[in-house]
């Protein structure tokens, strides 16, 4: 799933496809173009910023 920052998104970027490949995610994206209720939503921990966590997280 992913919610753009505009109405008018219909495709991800050519690097954004390329960074979700190099992540090996393989599911396929859904652009989110309507209020929707979530089931479950997993959101991971911030993997780095600054101070205690500058040098990222596991």
């Amino acid at each position: 799933m992913f919610i753009g920052k505009h109405e008018n998104l219909i495709d991800l970027s050519p690097w954004q496809k390329r960074f979700i490949e190099m992540l090996g995610i393989t599911k396929p994206i859904t652009f989110i173009r309507e209020p929707t209720r979530i089931e479950t939503l997993e959101v991971p921990g911030q993997g780095f910023g600054l101070g205690r966590i500058a040098r990222g997280t596991p």
